[in-house]
């Protein structure tokens, strides 16, 4: 949302696509998927009639031992079928030696493997097109990557860590600075004190000095 703020860009997560709609709805429900050039609604569903007719133009699954091969079969398919794009496919469980994201582009009516686009931080990197952004595997999680700015997106977890990160820095810059306040009070009260001291010890000695005068004389 970040990437495209101020844009007409739809996003969903893990809600139903209603792409038949009728007496007879057919649907479907990615784990992401993005519409361009549709606001973005608060929804329960997604209805194409209520968007120009408009379905997806990306879609991500994140796989899982029960849902894996329906992913990479019978949804890619339909994907295809229903004009998607691109399909990206993430794989949170994969060993650090095995494969983690898989990227398809839709060619000629087909959906063809697309390449890395190049390594990041010691990650294959893939490159959508559609979004402009990269997508690369970052431990358990997809990082994604700004392509035109070159800049890693944070996960909403390390926006929150950042945020308490400089809410906690803040405070400890505040009661750094009441404390050198409170120290600068107390030494302006101590010179204060000795001041006063000073000026009360001359005074005396001014009026010792003035009766010794009048002694002599």
């Amino acid at each position: 949302k970040g990437h495209f703020e101020g844009q007409n860009v739809y996003f969903g997560s893990d809600m139903f696509i209603y792409y038949r709609e009728g007496p007879n709805p057919e649907r479907v429900a990615p784990d992401v998927f993005v519409v361009m050039g549709e606001r973005y609604e608060l929804e329960k569903v997604y209805l194409p009639s209520e968007h120009r007719g408009r379905l997806p133009e990306f879609v991500l699954e994140v796989l899982s031992p029960s849902t894996r091969k329906y992913d990479q079969t019978t949804k890619k398919d339909l994907y295809r079928d229903l004009g998607v794009q691109e399909y990206f496919l993430f794989d949170s469980e994969a060993a650090a030696s095995e494969r983690a994201i898989w990227a398809y582009r839709l060619v000629g009516g087909r959906f063809e493997p697309m390449l890395p686009a190049g390594m990041v931080s010691g990650e294959e990197e893939y490159a959508s097109r559609v979004l402009g952004l990269g997508f690369r595997r970052d431990g358990a999680h997809v990082r994604v990557r700004d392509l035109a700015a070159g800049l890693d997106y944070a996960w909403p977890e390390e926006d929150r860590q950042a945020r308490l990160s400089e809410t906690r820095r803040r405070k400890r810059a505040e009661a750094r600075q009441r404390q050198a306040e409170a120290e600068r009070r107390a030494e302006s009260a101590r010179r204060q004190k000795v001041e006063a001291e000073a000026s009360a010890l001359l005074q005396r000695l001014d009026e010792l000095e003035a009766k010794l005068r009048a002694g002599r004389s």
